[in-house]
């Protein structure tokens, strides 16, 4: 058995200032131990060291009962491991917290004052002041969060101390630890009667601030333990005083005592037993035993256990100390054996093997040896003994009947047969029968080959005999069916013969050897017999492939005259065409006419097919102005085209008249054009020229007005080099849409004017300047 030895925790913790403390934490105490392990019952003596004030030794690494104020501790008699803890202590002389003056003295509920603690420190002495004579009643408690304004109260503290009715007249000595953040309550009452001061007070702890704040209780403290506290915003304190010092106290540090238990054993002799023994159970190591189950005293006990059983010993020595030990009996069920045999009924001859189950070794009677196969002459009954691993026995019986062997026969519905005919083997005496060669019993089967045939035949007992009998085979023809062709066309002939026998016969209406013009695809079967009465077949297939559904097709039933078209073929892989026309090329037919196409399949099959192209003559037009020479100012002239209903195209061109101005200076062809009810088209032209016309007038605004830049972007400027007086601006696209317009009054030499067309599209535009009944007409580009 492992022991654990005795540990050493000692937390090392850095001296640490507190923001706003007076106080460093102590350095932690240093335990040790005169024995690291004691056996049960043994004490053994801790000592501390590092502390520069006092040690205090403790049961818990928090809270818990204090055992020991000493450097030195000497630990009780110790029956299991136990840890210890240490801390190391110093405080500061003990100083009353001040408190405002007394005011008044009142009766009624109870009053006190609460505070959060700026710093760690220790309660060590609590009095009402001598204003209120009487037994004292104090309390003190810690809040888990700020008291709620009256009339709200709370329940969510821990009372850290009470006393009620205390007779005494003096200090009352108390020891509560305080931690910095802590929010502390404390009540006071002495007789009925409370002492107050002013109101909210500030005061300090540890040389901190700190401020007192009113709380209160409904209840009479001399009764009634604290409860349903509050706190009010203003209001004057009831004092208590309050006696402290500011301990410094260092981390616990844990110190393990590990107890040696006293070595109880438990043994027996015979650990395992068969159903219904007993067994003997020792124990050693103590001097006093109990055992479980049973409850039996003593070092040494008799059990009979009905089925395994695990024994737990208790050993107690005179110091009290005590250990357990277990020990497991094993009950072993004796075995159910089992008597197996191969066989419970044998025929005569056979052998048979008996073998035992259930237990490790097996004996039998009638010189039977377990698991040797043997042959017996008669019936018997045979008996096993077996005996398990743990030496227990049990005992079986079987019985191997001994039947006598059928008389077996073979028989045949024929002694020879051709190849593939079917053949009945069957067998007699007994009444059930197997056959070699995967033969069934009175089934007929076609035999492969010539071959000899053993019938087993099993009577009711199961017992089995055989005989034997011949099947000759004789070998079937060698058949062919033979074709002049695989594969036809849809209406040729084809022969078909037999070969490898003597005479033949045709499915199909087909006669050996004389053609015949098949409608569809086939397969034909020959059947041919030889000299032994033997047949044999075979099969030959012919394809009759269809003609090809041949479609002559043409990009257009009808075209005009001078138009191409395009003829091609379907339904085949190949196509020759009348009229010189190449298959899916385009040719320009002179006349109306009707093609033939010949198309060929992938299997060399033929057929035709043909396609009417008409060929339209084109309509006669003609295109005329009623002038052909015209200045850029002139109005518009009419353009007349015959047959009616077709269009005119051109720059300059709206509907059926042509714009001077919207052409420009220069010649410009305008274009009829008109289609008939054939859907053929044809055009006619004319042109008229345009003349600037300048005059004496429009020479001066050549002269004295510059558009710049030009083409432009859409931003360009108008300058004028004339005094003009007022100026009238238009500017219009190619449809005539006025798309800017301005009128520039009393425009004099060195007038400039900024225009932007940046919003219209890229295109030509008309700049149209009019002044004293004077106008010009300036073209200009707008690239984007």
């Amino acid at each position: 058995m492992k022991h654990t030895l005795l540990k050493f925790c000692i937390a090392f913790v850095a001296p640490v200032i507190l923001a706003g403390s007076l106080h460093a934490q102590c350095p932690a105490a240093t335990p040790t131990s005169s024995n690291s392990s004691v056996n049960c019952g043994g004490t053994t003596t801790l000592t501390a060291t590092g502390s520069t004030g006092g040690y205090q030794w403790w049961d818990q690494s928090a809270g818990g009962n204090l055992l020991g104020s000493n450097a030195a501790y000497t630990t009780p008699a110790l029956t299991t491991n136990t840890s210890y803890y240490v801390e190391g202590t110093s405080s500061t002389p003990t100083t009353m917290m001040p408190l405002p003056a007394h005011s008044s003295v009142f009766s009624g509920s109870v009053r006190g004052f609460y505070f959060t603690a700026p710093v760690n420190f220790v309660i060590t002495g609590l009095k009402l002041p001598v204003e209120v004579p009487g037994n004292q009643s104090i309390t003190v408690v810690k809040f888990s969060a700020l008291p709620p304004l009256y009339a709200t109260t709370t329940n969510a503290f821990t009372i850290l101390y009470l006393t009620q009715n205390n007779p005494a007249t003096g200090i009352i000595p108390v020891n509560i630890p305080i931690a910095s953040g802590d929010i502390i309550g404390i009540l006071g009452q002495g007789g009925t009667n409370g002492s107050y001061g002013t109101g909210n007070f500030a005061t300090t702890i540890g040389g901190q601030p700190v401020t007192l704040a009113r709380l209160g209780m409904q209840y009479p403290l001399t009764t009634t333990p604290p409860q349903e506290l509050w706190t009010e915003a203003g209001g004057s304190i009831s004092r208590v005083e309050m006696y402290y010092t500011t301990t410094c106290i260092s981390p616990r540090v844990q110190v393990d005592v590990a107890v040696t238990p006293i070595p109880v054993v438990a043994t027996t002799s015979t650990p395992g037993i068969c159903t219904g023994s007993s067994a003997i159970l020792d124990a050693s190591g103590a001097t006093n035993y109990n055992w479980m189950p049973g409850n039996l005293n003593g070092l040494s006990v008799v059990v009979t256990p009905a089925a395994t059983e695990t024994y737990t010993v208790t050993g107690t020595d005179p110091s009290g100390c005590t250990n357990t030990a277990m020990i497991t009996v094993t009950v072993n069920t004796p075995p159910t054996v089992s008597a197996n045999t191969t066989a419970s009924t044998v025929c005569s001859g056979s052998p048979v093997t008996l073998s035992g189950g259930g237990a490790t070794s097996y004996t039998w009677t009638g010189s039977v040896t377990d698991a040797v196969a043997f042959t017996p002459t008669a019936t018997d009954t045979y008996t096993v003994t077996g005996t398990d691993a743990n030496g227990c026995t049990g005992t079986a019986m079987t019985t191997v009947t001994v039947d006598a062997l059928p008389t077996v026969v073979a028989n045949s519905t024929a002694s020879t047969v051709c190849d593939g005919s079917p053949v009945t083997l069957t067998g007699s005496g007994a009444t059930s029968y197997t056959w070699t060669g995967s033969v069934t019993d009175a089934v007929a089967f076609t035999p492969t080959a010539t071959d000899t045939y053993t019938v087993t035949g099993t009577d009711a007992n199961g017992c089995m005999n055989t005989d034997m009998t011949t099947v000759t085979v004789n070998a079937l023809p060698a058949v062919a069916a033979n074709s002049t062709a695989s594969a036809i066309c849809d209406g040729s002939p084809v022969t078909l013969s037999g070969s490898g026998a003597t005479s033949y016969t045709w499915t199909g209406s087909v006669t050996d050897n004389v053609a015949f013009t098949p409608l569809a695809t086939d397969t034909y079967t020959v059947t041919g017999t030889d000299a032994n009465g033997c047949a044999n077949t075979a099969m030959t297939t012919v394809t009759v492939n269809p003609l090809p559904n041949v479609g002559a097709n043409s990009s257009a039933a009808a075209v005009c005259m001078g138009s191409s078209v395009t003829l091609s073929g379907s339904g085949a892989t190949s196509y020759t065409w009348t009229g010189s026309v190449t298959d899916n090329v385009a040719f320009t037919p002179a006349a109306t006419n009707t093609y033939t196409v010949t198309g060929t399949d992938a299997n060399g099959c033929m057929n035709t097919d043909m396609t009417t192209v008409t060929v339209n003559s084109l309509p006669t037009v003609t295109g005329t102005a009623t002038s052909t020479t015209a200045c850029l100012s002139d109005g518009a002239i009419a353009l007349t085209g015959t047959p009616a209903t077709g269009t005119w195209s051109g720059t300059g061109v709206t509907g059926t008249s042509f714009s001077p101005m919207a052409a420009g200076v220069g010649p410009e062809t305008v274009t009829y054009t008109f289609t008939d009810g054939n859907g053929c088209t044809a055009t006619a032209t004319t042109t008229i020229n345009v003349n600037a016309c300048v005059t004496v007038e429009e020479q001066v605004w050549e002269n004295g007005v510059n558009v710049y830049p030009n083409p432009n972007n859409g931003s360009f400027a108008i300058a004028v080099n004339a005094n003009v007086g007022d100026l009238v601006i238009v500017i219009s696209d190619m449809q005539g849409r006025v798309v800017y317009s301005s009128i520039e009054n009393n425009v004099q030499t060195g007038f400039v004017k900024y225009i932007s067309l940046e919003a219209q599209a890229a295109g030509l535009y008309f700049v149209q300047m009019t002044a004293n009944g004077e106008s010009r007409i300036e073209k200009i580009a707008v690239q984007k």
